[in-house]
């Protein structure tokens, strides 16, 4: 065998390998013509020089095998929503391009490829990004395995310019709420609606909430199942404190339950948001617009950050700084107040 310098040579159109380890040298073909694939065999060639040959027991799955052991894995944890979501970005898209592709052969090259599809379908780049954090997503699953080491490609997201994000104005607040009255088909859906509005609560926390957490003295409540998994105490307002107290109560725990008692699914106010928004002419109203909604609301109130961060259960005020939506009428308060000061207006 010809001598090789360390790392990869190229020999014809096949790349050979050459590396020492504790003074032993091992060399020999990757079998690979392409250098991303030469690349990942010296990788397992070095690890297999450290470690000994890898354990045949140890299968390595392909992508459609991990996605399936994705979702059992966090079906009793995740929302509905969420694993509908990358349900459906995995059905129609990953798994028909690298669905039966080994996970650590899954190279650059075949996320590119994807990417393109997505784009050439006329989806927007957003979908494409999407898709990717989906990907990325599963292959660090895979690395909790130890089904793989690293992420086994570089792709980066595809820089976009993110619209307003939509929020309810406070001066069309009442208007807002008497359109939802109107437009509901259940009163439950009204009353979810301002769990979520008075309370800055995310709809499956909405939609979880329970009479027991309500604390009658002290008119608080105290989110008893968060995503965090960290329970945080609100004050009630007045308003929703005697929405509260005027709903029938029911012999189930849940303070919005549905006919047997339990509660109900993700997305049961959607259709009642879109309706009442379409009348106040409003685009792209969702049920998390009213968590934004809350926190814009008392940040131009001036609630001070840390106390709208412990309301909203964030673990860090950036995080909390990014619902924060300004309304044009408080840029322009800004900037005559700003004027005023300079004594140009």
């Amino acid at each position: 065998m010809p001598h090789y310098r360390n790392g990869l040579s190229r020999v014809g159109k096949v790349y050979h390998y050459c590396f020492r380890i504790h003074g032993q040298q091992f060399k020999g073909s990757t079998r690979a013509v392409d250098r991303a694939s030469a690349e990942r065999v010296l990788q397992e060639k070095r690890k297999e020089a450290l470690f000994g040959p890898p354990d045949p027991k140890v299968v390595i799955p392909v992508m459609k095998d991990l996605i399936a052991n994705w979702m059992e894995t966090h079906r009793p944890t995740h929302s509905l929503q969420h694993l509908k979501s990358v349900e459906h970005l995995t059905r129609n898209w990953i798994i028909p391009a690298i669905g039966g592709t080994r996970i650590n052969r899954i190279n650059t090259q075949m996320v590119l490829d994807l990417r393109r599809r997505i784009l050439e379908k006329g989806r927007s780049p957003a979908t494409a990004n999407l898709v990717l954090r989906v990907v990325k997503l599963l292959m660090n699953f895979a690395i909790r395995l130890d089904l793989i080491e690293k992420i086994p490609f570089q792709v980066q997201q595809i820089k976009t310019q993110k619209p307003p994000r939509p929020t309810i104005p406070p001066e069309r607040m009442r208007e807002f709420l008497a359109a939802v009255d109107k437009r509901a088909t259940s009163p439950q859906a009204a009353t979810l609606i301002r769990l979520m509005v008075g309370l800055g609560l995310r709809e499956s926390e909405a939609l979880e909430a329970r009479w027991k957490w309500l604390d009658m003295s002290r008119h608080t409540y105290t989110v008893g199942r968060s995503k965090t998994r960290t329970p945080r105490t609100i004050p009630v307002p007045s308003w929703l404190w005697s929405h509260l107290l005027e709903m029938p109560k029911t012999l189930s725990e849940f303070i919005c339950p549905c006919l047997d008692g339990t509660a109900h699914r993700g997305q049961f106010t959607k259709k009642t948001l879109l309706r009442a928004a379409k009348d106040l002419e409003i685009e792209g109203i969702t049920p998390h617009s009213l968590r934004r909604t809350f926190a814009t609301l008392h940040a131009q109130q001036g609630t001070a950050l840390s106390d709208l961060q412990g309301m909203m259960g964030h673990t860090s005020p950036v995080l909390t700084l990014l619902y924060i939506q300004q309304s044009s009428e408080a840029k322009r308060m800004a900037q005559d107040t700003l004027g005023r000061r300079l004594g140009l207006a």
